[in-house]
């Protein structure tokens, strides 16, 4: 399979620990911290070395982070004085 194949099961894009690094901006060793602090979905182990990430897992990671990034800034927004 070519490196630029995308890997799909039921109509569900899988990622690879690289892709999940590259979408988060962030290094594979970094993306498997994040897992064990359970900071991030665990992956799908499709064998033995082989793990996957759901897209739609990542996706709403970064919804989340959004989320939380507004309701931050929403109750710092009150002038701290």
């Amino acid at each position: 399979m070519a490196s630029g194949d995308q890997i799909s099961v039921g109509g569900e894009r899988l990622l690879s620990v690289q892709e999940v690094a590259q979408i988060l901006g962030i290094c594979v060793r970094q993306v498997w911290r994040m897992v064990a602090e359970k900071k991030l979905p665990l992956p799908l182990q499709m064998g033995r070395k082989a793990t996957r990430f759901l897209l739609s897992e990542i996706t709403e990671y970064i919804e989340k982070l959004k989320k939380e990034r507004i309701r931050t800034s929403a109750g710092s927004s009150g002038g701290g004085q």
